[in-house]
């Protein structure tokens, strides 16, 4: 199903870091994944960052052929095609994603930074192979962003973000601000979500979004800590044929141990 060798490497100096990651798929012959991530952090105490992500989408392994299939097992797919055509179809049911982005973080103060980020994702098409319809690649697409972060708005370790960003491609364009709010009380610890979303899509429908959220953290113990998350997505979509609202609600109750 999947032969591969890759390694990973790290460095630091002098305010610097340097993250990559390798991973070649031996039997294919193919690098399923390229990853390069670095950090610099200035004497003024402003932070840069570059990230290149290269990978196979999802990684490149022979059960990739049974995406969109019947079949439950590659056993039950050598029934009725060689090795070789499974091996065909895995290869073309797989896509590449591209990720490059760049950023900066700048403190204005000690209790204020604010941030840009630049990031270009392109994810390519794949050919029709067995049950799996051809999908279209999405070309270039571009999301400028920007954010404000504050510490110590109401206690002396709470965090705020405010960011806007916009995105554009072939397919759509969008705009979106996001603001959240941890507070700490004691053992508890309050995350607070708002966020609102517009997308034009080019086939002529838009799209809005509201999303808020609440998400509780507990450290019960010095190891263990409970959670209790809630998301409302509210999104309204509206085009030449088509206007629907719909209502989606998330719950999470669990509980994290650390050892």
């Amino acid at each position: 199903d999947r032969e591969a060798i890759g390694t990973e490497l790290r460095y630091f100096r002098d305010g610097a870091s340097v993250f990559g990651l390798v991973d070649y798929e031996t039997s294919y012959k193919e690098l399923n994944i390229f990853l390069l991530q670095g950090n610099w952090i200035s004497a003024a105490g402003t932070v840069y960052n570059v990230l290149l992500d290269y990978r196979k989408s999802p990684p490149l392994q022979t059960s990739n052929a049974l995406i969109g299939e019947t079949a439950g097992s590659i056993e039950e797919l050598l029934a009725t095609q060689s090795e070789d055509q499974i091996r065909s179809d895995a290869r073309a049911k797989t896509a590449t994603s591209k990720v490059a982005a760049v950023g900066v973080l700048h403190p204005l103060s000690t209790r204020w930074q604010v941030g840009a980020d630049l990031t270009v994702t392109n994810t390519s098409g794949t050919p029709a192979a067995g049950s799996q319809p051809a999908s279209a690649a999405t070309g270039n697409i571009y999301t400028y962003a920007g954010k404000l972060i504050g510490t110590g708005l109401v206690t002396t370790s709470d965090v705020g973000v405010a960011s806007v960003a916009h995105t554009t491609g072939n397919a759509y364009d969008a705009n979106s601000i996001t603001i959240t709010h941890r507070v700490p009380f004691g053992r508890l610890r309050v995350d607070v979500l708002l966020k609102h979303y517009e997308q034009d899509n080019s086939n002529g429908t838009s799209l809005t979004r509201i999303t808020p959220g609440v998400k509780f953290d507990y450290q019960w113990r010095r190891s263990v800590a409970l959670e209790f998350e809630y998301n409302q997505e509210r999104t309204t979509t509206s085009g030449v044929s088509t206007d629907e609202t719909s209502v989606r609600d998330f719950f999470l109750l669990g509980y994290r141990w650390d050892f």
